[in-house]
């Protein structure tokens, strides 16, 4: 059995992002016919789990801290159920909580795999990797390297998953993704930066597709119960903004897509996989070393972590993808050669002792 030990809530103080990648590896478990159970703090994460049709246990704790008895309780769970393998997928670990779930397998032929986004509640972003205890890491983030990684972890054992072929996107997305995706013209702009809309921000980022391009049309992805309002300007631009409230149908809206504009957690590499030409904004601390790594890797132009944002940058990077398929075309191809699709069978493969 895998074990998959995650959180999330409906306030984003932890996002989905963290089911939706565990999510790509369990699929890969089952297909290689594994059971798996997710593990969670609380009953508002147990929910977004089921929705997701995994099974899973509440072993309570606090989501945003993990202490000892955080992984006295977890590796009961490995013991009972005889589980080969642990997944770690958490900003609230902490060095204790690892150190003491090492004791308590040093019995016992339980691999531990850890996601490591080099951020947790407790430190902040690090960006130089620290070595924790734990048989497997994985960083998919386009700003890390494997020789950042072999330097913390030198005279280890520890299985290094370093580098965005790694990164766990579903696989309707794999699926989904074709070998040219760029169109001459462009008619539909992606506007998808998470499902809240803190201080009107998607508002602001609609506005900005609108600007970039005269005909466009503009699809937001937000959730259910996020206000949205142009106000005055929405008249002027009637018909042209498309709400879309909790799409479950991201492949294929990313396969309509142009463009897109699109914050810098899980869901940029998504649209890398699919090859969506892409303007990334970090809206979050722990999203500002992704869409840096995007951008110095050649797949697109980012926006770096500012507050309030470069709201008039923004229009302009988008206006240059939008002015240029030859430029549109680069980036898709170079997105698709980062991200393939296959980061969750190889997290897996990496898991269970095997990597292609």
């Amino acid at each position: 059995m895998l074990l998959i030990r995650t959180d999330a809530n409906a306030d984003a103080s932890i996002g989905v992002g963290h089911v939706m990648r565990c999510a790509a590896v369990a699929e890969q478990a089952i297909n290689a016919g594994e059971r798996v159970l997710f593990l969670v703090s609380t009953e508002e994460s147990a929910v977004i789990v089921e929705s997701f049709g995994f099974p899973c246990e509440m072993v309570g704790g606090d989501p945003h801290l993990f202490m000892r008895v955080d992984a006295i309780n977890l590796a009961r769970v490995a013991r009972d159920e005889d589980a080969s393998a642990i997944l770690i997928d958490s900003y609230a670990v902490t060095n204790g909580f690892f150190d003491e779930l090492a004791n308590l397998l040093a019995a016992r032929d339980t691999k531990v795999a850890y996601i490591d986004d080099a951020f947790t509640f407790k430190e902040g972003f690090t960006s130089h990797p620290a070595p924790i205890q734990a048989d497997v890491v994985i960083n998919y983030g386009f700003a890390f390297t494997e020789a950042q990684y072999r330097n913390a972890y030198e005279g280890l054992s520890t299985m290094l998953c370093i580098g965005p072929e790694y990164a766990p996107v579903r696989a309707s997305f794999g699926q989904a993704r074709s070998g040219d995706h760029v169109r001459d013209d462009v008619e539909t702009i992606l506007v998808t930066c998470g499902y809240a809309n803190p201080d009107g921000i998607l508002e602001k980022l609609a506005e900005c597709c609108l600007q970039a391009h005269e005909t466009a049309r503009v699809q937001v992805v937000l959730g259910g119960d996020a206000p949205f309002s142009l106000g005055s300007f929405g008249a002027q631009v009637a018909g042209r903004v498309h709400l879309l409230r909790n799409a479950q149908n991201m492949p294929e809206l990313m396969r309509s897509a142009d463009i897109a504009l699109s914050a810098s957690g899980l869901t940029l590499y998504e649209l890398a996989c699919m090859g969506v030409p892409t303007v990334a904004l970090p809206t979050a601390e722990n999203q500002a070393g992704h869409a840096l790594g995007f951008q110095d890797l050649g797949l697109g132009p980012h926006v770096p972590l500012d507050r309030p944002f470069d709201f008039d940058g923004i229009t302009a990077s988008l206006r240059e993808l939008a002015s240029s398929a030859a430029l549109r075309t680069r980036f898709s191809h170079a997105e698709q050669r980062a991200v393939d699709g296959w980061g969750g069978k190889r997290i897996f493969q990496c898991i269970t002792g095997g990597i292609n």
